[in-house]
């Protein structure tokens, strides 16, 4: 065999066979690494109006350290918080400011490579003084025919609609 031959012929075998070795050990990697990085948002599924409310944001692997920025969306506007997790976990507090206003809040984690979401609820409050009913007409005729209307708002001490179903009684004095 030529020289020539001889070294192209090694040439081959060897690109060959590194090839395979290469293929064998990124396999070999592959099956062996680490768990992609998540993050998972813990909070109340519901929480009363003006109450704060703790966020916790869990992060995977708990070696994670770049800063996790929490948005939370709600009736109040958009809420941002910046912290940097400890042990795997940074912790967000919505100020009783933040959460005087009853509805839906979502909220919105994300951090260098990895995005969650997760929703509660803000629930209104117990019925405050003063409850201002609207009657209608200002005088009508007492003769048994004629009736009014009265529609009273109930909120509560944030202005916000009271629940459903909240039952009222009305009394009627006379003079």
């Amino acid at each position: 065999m030529s020289r020539y031959r001889l070294t192209l012929w090694l040439a081959c075998w060897l690109t060959c066979a590194l090839s395979a070795c290469t293929g064998f050990a990124a396999k070999t990697a592959n099956s062996t690494a680490l768990p992609a990085h998540s993050l998972q948002i813990e909070a109340p599924a519901h929480s009363p109006a003006g109450a704060p409310i703790q966020i916790i944001v869990h992060s995977t692997p708990v070696t994670a350290i770049g800063p996790i920025l929490l948005l939370a969306q709600g009736t109040f506007g958009i809420y941002p918080q910046r912290q940097t997790p400890v042990n795997g976990q940074a912790t967000f507090i919505l100020p009783a400011l933040q959460t005087q206003y009853a509805g839906m809040v979502q909220l919105t984690a994300n951090d260098d490579s990895a995005t969650t979401g997760a929703t509660f609820e803000i629930l209104p409050g117990a019925p405050a003084d003063p409850v201002l009913p609207l009657i209608g007409p200002r005088s009508i005729v007492a003769d048994g025919k004629h009736w009014t209307l009265v529609v009273a708002s109930l909120r509560d001490k944030f202005l916000n609609p009271v629940a459903d179903k909240t039952t009222v009684t009305l009394r009627v004095q006379h003079p």
